[in-house]
């Protein structure tokens, strides 16, 4: 359409100049210069005509890349919203199992329930203190004087508690910001350690004793009679570990798809790992299972785990194709996931990484919650004697 404008154009402009020749010579071609004028009026007309018809079909083509920007924006809405079902498929496939242990576990509980009513007396179990009594605890020692060295401080408790035989209850010796770490294989040992060195009158001189804060875990309580409170669940925690368990907390409850109530449980680390070899509490003659509660925290930002977006400081990495750009944005179709990238480069592993960083499938993702299970298991106690760390 356009070369046709630019022909009319030229043929304009060999009408206008023979209409210039014939100017020279009026008298001559009076006629021919009256009927080329007639011509170029056509020719003017009809060049109008086409100019009009040039125009629609501009306005025409305007309206279609109108159309086709609304287009892909939809096509990119679409795209943001199949990586929202992605995302929303991983949680319910997390659902699904979630929902899957809650009925192997109900089934167990049935089982045991049966089993339980055909014996005449069940086998006593270990009160919690003996259950515990073995737990690794931790004594912590600063030098009171900021100048003097944690090693000469090592050396001279070494030589003390060596003179008093407490070396054998030492299992693990660590050097920390100035402070010795000193963990010991029992509770009794710990308080034992500590109060010689509060006695010895040289080491009181010189030597800080602290005790560490408990650590903390959580639980988690599933199918919990309607209307269960915080003092109930507690209630049913002492009876199973036969104790007054001390700062437990309910954190929160919840209602899944089938209805059925679990609440999370804050308590300390040593009594959550006793109550989680019992396996389940009673709360109005109602069997409940107790199993760990893992809360690992996703940066939709950075995709690394341990914080959210909303705290992270790190660059933006995409959780489809691992680049740097926002996931909602990502036109890439190829899944890369950028953890286990890191950690096939950094830690030599040989994750694959087609798949999404937030799938709960992710290598990177299970080597966390798997090394967060591991730390709620007890340790395996072992009579290998060794050389005293100190």
């Amino acid at each position: 359409m356009i070369d046709f404008a630019e022909n009319v154009t030229t043929l304009l402009t060999v009408a206008r100049t023979i209409e210039g020749i014939f100017a020279k010579n009026k008298s001559y071609h009076r006629p021919t210069k009256t009927a080329v004028q007639q011509e170029f009026l056509k020719l003017d007309t009809l060049f109008g005509h086409k100019e009009k018809i040039i125009n629609q079909l501009r306005t025409e083509i305007d309206s279609l890349q109108q159309k086709e920007k609304e287009h892909n924006e939809k096509i990119e809405q679409l795209k943001e919203k199949d990586l929202q079902i992605a995302m929303l498929k991983g949680q319910l496939e997390e659902s699904r199992n979630f929902n899957r242990e809650i009925l192997t576990d109900n089934l167990k509980a049935i089982t045991e329930a049966i089993n339980t009513t055909k014996q005449v007396q069940p086998a006593p179990t270990k009160s919690f203190a003996e259950a515990v009594k073995k737990q690794q605890t931790t004594v912590i020692l600063a030098p009171k004087d900021k100048d003097q060295s944690v090693k000469d401080m090592r050396s001279n408790i070494s030589k003390q508690l060596k003179k008093s035989g407490e070396l054998d209850g030492v299992k693990r010796v660590l050097i920390d910001n100035n402070q010795l770490i000193i963990k010991t294989k029992t509770d009794e040992q710990a308080q034992k350690l500590q109060e010689t060195i509060e006695k010895n009158t040289e080491l009181k001189e010189v030597i800080m004793v602290r005790t560490p804060p408990e650590q903390k875990a959580k639980i988690i309580c599933y199918g919990i009679p309607e209307g269960t409170t915080e003092q109930d669940l507690i209630e049913g925690i002492n009876r199973v570990l036969e104790i007054v368990t001390q700062n437990t907390k309910l954190v929160k409850t919840f209602t899944d798809n089938n209805n059925r109530t679990h609440a999370i449980i804050l308590l300390l680390k040593r009594e959550a790992i006793q109550l989680l070899r019992r396996g389940r509490i009673f709360l109005d003659l109602q069997s409940c299972t107790v199993k760990p509660f893992y809360e690992i925290k996703r940066c939709y930002k950075c995709q690394q785990t341990g914080h959210t977006s909303l705290q992270c400081k790190n660059d933006t990495k995409c959780g489809k194709c691992g680049e740097s750009h926002d996931t909602r944005i990502c036109k890439k179709e190829t899944k890369q996931c950028i953890n286990c990238q890191n950690s096939n480069k950094t830690q030599k592993t040989t994750f694959s990484t087609d798949h999404y960083a937030f799938d709960n499938k992710c290598h990177s993702y299970r080597k966390i919650l798997n090394s967060l299970r591991d730390s709620t298991r007890p340790a395996k106690s072992n009579n290998t004697q060794q050389k005293h760390p100190l």
